[in-house]
């Protein structure tokens, strides 16, 4: 078996983290740029669509920050390994801790949207529950804050973090508080969307005698991409508990993880969007139903990413185009209609 000593087990953990950040980061770069192509292509005519792509670029652009960082800290690693000009260079300088614990801010700015998505596709239910995700969401930012500021307040004092090592234990359960408070405010978020969709599903199941629609399978891709992502948050927290030889798990995976929390909103407008197209071929598609004025009051109403123009809680609700017409919007202004025809069930 073979056995290796401190130096080169770091090593060999940083090696691993970097390939996976790689990955992961091709990955980011190739959705970024279609996000791009995709949003500057529909003119960004919308605050709503210009501020979601301006927030887009900003995770991104910390994440190749963090990247290049880690990129060239493990290469001065591998040149002082062979010339063994700093014995202890196996260390992550501490402005790399710091920036570690700042990238955090993406999984604050994803939980925004999730919550922001949440907010939008629910408008119509109750308000008090609607706020849970958002009170877990500002404390998860005030542990976030706490993390940064700590970290970067040893990061300038004399002796740094070995001067001060009862400061640890604060950045560790700040920062496990922050992946924690991540993991609940998704499940949160997924679980009232979830309810949505069984409502929604409910409703076209009693009126029409079917339970798919465009709509319901948006909100089934969001549900589906919301607990992968759960997933992801959890293995997060359980890798802070995990040891390894001289690291824990959460050393190897966090920087990983980061990245991945980085890309996840762009992957769900992007596969969303592919999913509105998949239902017609035009920017605009309908979904026509037959509903008289009686059975289309007992339909759930949905509201998606907001169209053209920003959206009232009462207009996501109903958006008549015609009569007896209802619209739902989806992401880059797509909309699904519920059109009206005949009420006779036999024209299904």
């Amino acid at each position: 078996m073979v056995s290796f000593n401190k130096r080169e087990t770091i090593l060999l953990y940083q090696v691993i983290t970097i390939l996976g950040q790689t990955l992961v980061y091709g990955i980011y770069l190739s959705l970024i740029s279609i996000l791009t192509y995709v949003m500057t292509g529909n003119g960004l005519e919308t605050q709503t669509h210009r501020i979601v792509f301006a927030v887009m670029w900003f995770m991104f652009a910390l994440s190749t920050v963090y990247w290049v960082s880690f990129v060239v800290f493990i290469f001065w690693t591998i040149v002082a390994w062979f010339s063994t000009l700093d014995p202890f260079t196996h260390n992550p300088p501490g402005w790399l801790s710091v920036f570690d614990t700042v990238l955090l801010i993406n999984y604050i700015i994803t939980d925004g949207v999730v919550v922001w998505r949440t907010w939008v596709l629910c408008a119509d239910q109750s308000r008090a529950v609607l706020m849970i995700p958002v009170v877990t969401l500002i404390i998860n930012f005030l542990f976030y804050a706490t993390a940064v500021g700590v970290r970067a307040a040893l990061f300038i004092a004399p002796g740094g973090l070995k001067a001060h090592r009862k400061f640890a234990r604060i950045i560790n359960d700040a920062e496990a508080g922050n992946l924690g408070l991540s993991l609940l405010t998704n499940v949160l978020a997924t679980s009232i969307i979830a309810y949505k969709a069984w409502t929604h599903r409910k409703s076209l199941s009693e009126v029409f005698g079917h339970k798919t629609s465009p709509a319901s399978r948006i909100l089934s891709l969001l549900i589906e991409s919301g607990m992968l992502y759960v997933v992801i948050g959890v293995f997060s927290l359980v890798s802070l508990f995990i040891h390894l030889p001289k690291r824990t798990l959460a050393d190897v995976f966090q920087p990983v993880a980061v990245q991945l929390a980085g890309m996840y909103p762009i992957a769900v407008l992007l596969l969303v969007r592919h999913r509105a197209a998949n239902d017609t071929s035009s920017h605009t598609f309908s979904y026509v139903i037959n509903i008289s004025s009686e059975q289309r009051s007992h339909v759930e109403p949905m509201a998606f990413v907001p169209g053209p123009t920003p959206l009232s809680r009462s207009q996501t609700k109903i958006d008549k185009t015609g009569p007896q017409s209802t619209s739902v919007h989806l992401a880059f202004g797509s909309m699904v209609e519920l059109g009206d025809m005949d009420a006779s069930k036999d024209g299904r």
